[in-house]
């Protein structure tokens, strides 16, 4: 190979042409421009630092033109001066770029994320995922995380806490959303948390615990529910619910609304049940159940709901209506889903309640009426499936109170069917024996 220290111009380089064997063209100072069988040119800095020959690649021309290279070369050229390695400080600078791309905070929430999914509901994870990608990912979620300060999550929280509609939904809030708030700067404590653990971050900085108490937790509003003298009007305005004109009120979502009345489960623990989980011949020693897998609930911890006969004709029903969907009630638009989170709101709506009760309400109702009747308050408890303080403990006792909780859902539906006439409550039975 020739070494040829002819000085170059782009015009030279452009009419360099390719031979048999690579040959290169010497700039000066170790500059040097390669020209190999292919037409490729090559930009390199030859350098000897310690004894060691080394060569450095500066780029392919043209993409690198001569004097992109004549600068990259004298950078490289000053370090050598210095005892620095260029080639050393290049890989150490794509090895810094690369964890750095590892240590946004987008990249170490997701393995926060990811380290925490086993623990969590499927309906908390998804709240969690839907929360950081909406409010956080967009504004902070590219920074390295050590650099993020108290400062940029701040103005944050507070545009959440004072949001009151919610960014892709029609939903409208009345106060804003300063549970949410406080929900993001308690998750951005346990990503640096996590983050210092790692050695991510420094061990004695959590920009988000600077920020506890900025946002207020506002003064708690329980679910609107109905009174007991309210349910013969209810029920009646249930059984007169027909509005042919609008095609999303169906005999399936009738049947929604009444089962959540007769089951107060949680909305979403309904709307996403399967046929499986039904036993509607009945188990031994438990009868007519429903098993709500563990991930399917708020806490993660699987539930047994007694079916009084009632709910039972409304399943085998749906379970007609529903057709070959694996799904109890299947969204009637999308297949493969489930019905809507609004449906149910929006039938209640129509029915004139809405302003007065919400699907959730269902479960006040039947909880201060079984209280009323002098029921085991812990039967209550667990028929509400009110997390239970030892989790472990908790898996297990999926059925506890069964008899307890069998007799006060058949005395509910009674109730409910009735309106209130000829229910006699356990503490009036036991003073008329």
């Amino acid at each position: 190979m020739t070494h040829v220290a002819t000085p170059l111009t782009d015009k030279a380089i452009k009419a360099l042409k390719p031979r048999e064997k690579p040959y290169t063209r010497n700039l000066g100072a170790g500059l040097v421009l390669w020209v190999y069988p292919n037409g490729k040119k090559y930009w390199r800095y030859r350098f000897v630092l310690e004894g060691k020959q080394t060569l450095k690649g500066l780029g392919v021309y043209p993409d690198v033109s001569l004097a992109d290279a004549r600068k990259t070369h004298a950078e490289a050229r000053a370090l050598v001066l210095k005892g620095i390695n260029p080639v050393q400080q290049s890989k150490a600078a794509k090895k810094a770029k690369k964890e750095a791309a590892t240590n946004t905070f987008e990249a170490v929430a997701r393995e926060w994320v990811m380290l925490n999914k086993p623990h969590w509901s499927a309906y908390y994870l998804k709240q969690v995922e839907t929360v950081l990608g909406r409010d956080l990912f967009p504004a902070v979620g590219a920074m390295p995380i050590r650099d993020i300060r108290a400062a940029h999550l701040r103005p944050l929280l507070k545009e959440v806490a004072s949001r009151k509609s919610v960014p892709g939904s029609k939903r409208v809030r009345k106060r804003g959303a300063a549970t949410v708030a406080i929900l993001i700067r308690q998750w951005c404590g346990a990503i640096f948390n996590f983050a210092a653990a790692e050695g991510r971050v420094d061990e004695d900085r959590n920009p988000a615990q600077v920020l506890k108490g900025l946002i207020k937790r506002p003064k708690v509003q329980h679910h609107k529910h109905l009174a007991r003298a309210d349910l013969p009007k209810f029920m009646a305005d249930l059984r007169a619910l027909n509005h042919p004109e609008d095609p999303k009120l169906t005999e399936s979502v009738k049947i929604a609304v009444e089962l959540l009345a007769l089951l107060w489960v949680r909305t979403a623990e309904l709307r996403n049940a399967d046929k499986v989980e039904f036993d509607l011949e009945g188990v031994a020693d438990l009868g007519p159940v429903w098993r709500i897998p563990g991930h399917k609930m708020k806490m993660g911890i699987s539930h047994y709901v007694p079916l009084p006969p009632r709910a039972l004709q409304l399943i085998a029903r749906q379970f007609v209506l529903s057709g070959d969907s694996p799904h109890l009630f299947p969204n009637q638009r999308t297949a493969g889903k489930v019905m809507s989170a609004t449906t149910i709101n929006r039938a209640l709506g129509k029915m004139g309640w809405g302003g007065r009760l919400t699907g959730h309400g269902f479960r006040g109702t039947a909880s201060t009426a079984l209280h009323e009747a002098n029921f085991n308050h812990a039967a209550i408890e667990k028929q509400l499936a009110h997390a239970e303080r030892n989790k472990v403990a908790a898996s297990y006792n999926h059925a506890e109170y069964w008899e307890d909780r069998r007799e006060l859902m058949y005395f509910w539906e009674n109730l409910l069917l009735s309106g209130g006439a000829n229910v006699v409550s356990i503490g009036e039975a036991k003073k008329v024996a």
